[in-house]
């Protein structure tokens, strides 16, 4: 009994017990929605002959604190071993501060796991603009956990540590960190004669911007050397690629109509649990992210009258932190408002309480299911014909003795995992988009021209398969971008020799390797022209 009630056992314990419900919530298959595309640039960062020549991964690196604080592990690990080192890091980092902000705002034991609990079930199935915590290895959710830390000394007062997590959070993700920062800086401000004085922050200000640094030099560099035009061209394409995370106009509406219920669920919480001073900081943090959230709608407005302008404003994820300080803030108050009173006295009000409860305990209940029952990794899920098909033709590939390691392939453009299984570059698929506006720019010039046509009216259309492009197109891109080898659905068959063949896919040959030019065009074709910009500011012009 001694043991249990030892202050240090009892953290542990609660760390462990919020660790578990991050872990149940997020270890899906290997390679999550987002892996492919981020732990191979973190693995090719460290080694280069890790699928060599490849557009996507020899574009420039956003991510640098990440690279080195978690990259070079790779070095020893197997990509999936990797991965889930990488994961339950992560997790475990996410749950100590969870647990740190639970005990700066509920106080009992305990409570701070529910509301992960709460926190989990709500930020999935309530956000707006596709944010997410709890999931796949990357910078973002290390820079998530150093911002609990740092919310969890703003509410004690401790602004020089919380300053200096600002700034470790913002190296791991300058956009995390950088809305995390001016969310804070809305706080200092609204506290008027009780903020501590700037000059006794001076320090831990220079310490923030120091430790800041990383995150901040690679993104401020990433357009260096690109001229005006391509500059701008690339923040059109990135808005057309990401709208649903940038702009409100392209985001759902049932996702908005979801979102604004939560924000309505939090306002009477916020009004009904007790102690709401102790809620003070977490609560004007939150209610500046939803400020943030505001401006961002506002700016979408702009993509009927300026899309350029609307393209340069609405990259920098307006919605990112609203949409999880909102559950955040929810999952806090709402536990406060089940543990902070007696029932005997609220429990009219406890009730809503107690059934989201009951309803978060179903959904952590359908994720224990799936755990034991893994499908498809959710980096494959309705974006390959058949996945036993699609793994069975990576895996020759990456086996195959005939195909060089290097040689790139033209591969289906929804496919995002072609370079995780084959270990073999690709030309370029949807999802890899780089972060350099030249990159950008080329990205989409190479997507246009490879996976799609103009029909009679002037309008960007996608083939629906490499093989409905024929045969003539896949002679000429490959020519164009180098690619040697093509791996799409066998139906209608292309005249090229035939490598390998399953029951969906097929591989051809395109070229000899001397054949393969590998440069693509300097300037923009026909495909890719700036008329394109027409196309990109339809809202409904999806993929």
């Amino acid at each position: 009994m001694t043991l249990f009630r030892n202050s240090a056992f009892q953290s542990a314990l609660e760390i462990l017990l919020i660790f578990a419900i991050f872990f149940v919530e997020g270890a899906w298959p290997v390679p999550d929605t987002n892996e492919a595309h981020y732990v191979l640039k973190t693995i090719h960062f460290w080694n280069k002959e890790v699928v060599p020549n490849d557009p996507f991964l020899q574009s420039a690196d956003a991510h640098w604190t990440f690279y080195y604080t978690i990259g070079w592990l790779s070095l020893w690990l197997e990509p999936e071993v990797f991965v889930w080192v990488g994961r339950l890091f992560t997790w475990l980092l996410l749950a100590w501060g969870w647990q740190q902000l639970g005990r700066a705002t509920v106080a009992r034991w305990g409570a701070a796991a529910l509301a992960a609990a709460i926190f989990a079930c709500v930020q999935e199935r309530f956000h707006m603009a596709g944010e997410w915590v709890i999931g796949g290895l990357e910078a973002k959710g290390l820079a998530f956990a150093f911002l609990w830390f740092a919310l969890a000394s703003m509410i004690r007062g401790h602004w020089g540590r919380a300053l200096l997590l600002l700034g470790a959070a913002t190296a791991f993700h300058v956009l995390v960190g950088g809305w995390a920062v001016i969310a804070a800086a809305c706080y200092w401000v609204s506290l008027g004669s009780e903020r501590p004085l700037l000059a006794k922050l001076r320090f831990p200000l220079v310490g923030m911007i120091v430790l800041a640094l990383p995150g901040l030099i690679p993104a401020l560099t990433l357009d260096w050397g690109a001229d005006a035009e391509t500059i701008r061209w690339a923040r059109t394409i990135y808005l057309f690629r990401l709208g649903h995370h940038l702009s409100l106009i392209r985001i759902p509406p049932d996702y908005f109509y979801r979102f604004v219920l939560l924000v309505i669920c939090w306002a009477l919480v916020e009004q009904l649990a007790p102690e709401r001073q102790r809620r003070q900081a977490l609560r004007r943090f939150t209610i500046a992210s939803c400020g943030f959230a505001c401006v961002g709608a506002m700016l979408s407005l702009l993509e009927w009258i300026n899309m350029p302008v609307a393209a340069s404003v609405l990259r920098y994820y307006w919605f990112r932190l609203a949409d999880v300080m909102v559950p955040v803030a929810f999952a806090v108050g709402g536990t406060m408002l089940a543990v902070g009173s007696p029932v005997k006295e609220n429990w009219r009000l406890k009730v809503p309480v107690f059934l989201a409860i009951f309803l978060t305990s179903f959904h952590l209940a359908g994720c224990i299911w799936q755990r034991f029952s893994p499908g498809i990794p959710r980096g494959d899920q309705d974006r390959v014909a058949d996945y036993e098909a699609w793994r069975d033709v990576c895996r020759w590939i990456e086996t195959s003795p005939a195909i060089p390691r290097d040689s790139r392939f033209l591969t289906p453009r929804m496919a995002q995992t072609f370079k995780w299984y084959a270990k073999r570059p690709e030309v370029v698929n949807w999802k890899d988009i780089p972060q350099d506006a030249r990159a950008i720019v080329q990205w989409w010039q190479a997507l246009c021209e490879v996976h799609a046509y103009r029909d009679l009216t002037g309008e960007l259309r996608w083939y629906t398969s490499l093989a409905q492009s024929g045969t003539e197109h896949v002679r000429e891109v490959a020519l164009r971008y180098g690619a040697h080898f093509a791996v799409t659905v066998s139906w209608p068959p292309l005249e090229l020799p035939v490598l390998y063949r399953n029951k969906v896919y097929v591989v051809y040959r395109i070229q000899r390797e001397s054949e393969a030019s590998g440069n693509p065009p300097a300037s923009n074709s026909q495909m890719g022209t700036q008329a394109d910009s027409q196309t990109l500011t339809r809202a409904d012009h999806a993929p």
